[in-house]
């Protein structure tokens, strides 16, 4: 699967150029797909690239770009590194509220996420303000 992957990644590369949209898609998928299989020294290079592009392809607040800001930050939580994770997860959050609204459940993922950190990082009453505030 992550030899496919890694083939259309290249195709699209190669056909579409490294900008496109759909090869920063393919470039994010490849990256889950690392991810999930325990590989996130290997994803989080794609996770930066297809961000990185589609902030300046798409623009920050384009859904896509919001989804890689949020897996990044996901990827770097579990890799334990809070600190470089919790802005991302609060870029997250702000742009999918403002674009999406507070009740989608993309944005409520974003909020429990961010939450999850900061109560693991000893802000015990921040994280609750955020529960409260979008009831996850």
């Amino acid at each position: 699967v992550l030899r496919v992957a890694a083939i259309g990644g290249e195709g699209d590369r190669e056909m579409k150029g490294p900008r496109h949209p759909e090869t920063l898609g393919s470039v994010s998928g490849l990256g889950v797909l690392l991810f999930k299989r325990g590989k996130a020294a290997e994803a989080e290079p794609l996770y930066r690239e297809a961000l990185k592009g589609g902030r300046e392809v798409l623009g920050p607040r384009h859904p896509d770009t919001l989804t890689w800001v949020n897996n990044l930050a996901g990827l770097l939580y579990e890799q334990g590194k809070v600190a470089e994770a919790e802005p991302l997860y609060h870029e997250a959050l702000k742009g999918r509220r403002e674009l999406l609204g507070p009740r989608h459940p993309d944005t409520l993922s974003s909020a429990k996420w961010a939450a999850k950190l900061l109560n693991e990082s000893g802000r015990a009453e921040e994280a609750a303000r955020l529960r409260s505030e979008y009831g996850v």
